[in-house]
């Protein structure tokens, strides 16, 4: 084996040994996504709708509710959408060199 063989052969050896574990967290966080993404939904759908306005206006002031704050809920579904264009963009190049 030449010196460039065997310099290949490490960097590839390193670039799976870097590789092989993200793609089994990438799974495990894609799994558990998926198994809760249905609390999304709801999130989503229940911030603005009349039940939350009404829960909104009556609720007292000194009551500690996240699902009531506006920044909280609009944050969220913000921050689902980022995700959701990264991951599209991460396909796409996922897709291209399969």
């Amino acid at each position: 084996m030449t010196t460039g063989q065997e310099h290949q052969l490490q960097t590839m050896e390193v670039a799976l040994e870097r590789f092989q574990p993200r793609i089994e967290a990438l799974q495990e966080a894609v799994e558990a996504f998926q198994e809760h993404h249905g609390d999304y939904q709801a999130l989503r759908d229940f911030y603005g709708s009349e039940a939350w306005l009404e829960l909104h206006e009556n609720a007292g002031l000194g009551e500690a509710c996240g699902v009531l704050s506006q920044d909280r809920l609009y944050d969220l579904i913000t921050d689902h959408d980022h995700l959701l264009g990264d991951l599209l963009e991460l396909v796409s190049i996922m897709y291209s060199h399969r």
